[in-house]
C-alpha cells in the first residue's frame, strides 16, 4: 500500500484528462472521472485512504465509467492512466 504512488498515478491521470479535455472538449462523464480522481489524489497526498474517506454508501465509479465510455484510440490511451489509478486504489482495500 503506497499512498505516494497512488497520488502520483492520480496526478498523471488528471494531467492526461486535462489534455484530453483541451483536445476533445469536456463531457459530463469525463468531469465526473476527474473529480473522483482529484478526490483520491487529495486524500492520498494528505496520507488518508481515499476509500475510508468516502461518505457512507458512496463508491468510486470512475473505473466503470471509463470502461463503458472510452472507446476511440485516444480515449483508450487515456483509459490506461485511469486504470493505473484504479489498480493502485485496489491495493489499499
Amino acid at each position: 500500500m503506497s499512498l505516494k504512488v497512488l497520488a502520483e498515478k492520480a496526478n498523471e491521470a488528471i494531467e492526461q484528462i486535462d489534455r484530453f479535455i483541451a483536445e476533445q472538449h469536456s463531457s459530463d462523464f469525463i468531469e465526473s472521472i476527474k473529480r473522483q480522481i482529484a478526490f483520491i489524489r487529495d486524500n492520498a497526498v494528505t496520507g488518508k485512504n481515499p476509500i475510508a474517506e468516502l461518505k457512507e454508501g458512496n463508491t468510486f465509479s470512475f473505473g466503470i465509467m471509463a470502461s463503458r465510455e472510452l472507446a476511440s484510440p485516444r480515449e483508450l490511451e487515456l483509459g490506461t492512466y485511469i486504470s493505473a489509478v484504479l489498480s493502485e486504489l485496489m491495493k489499499l482495500d
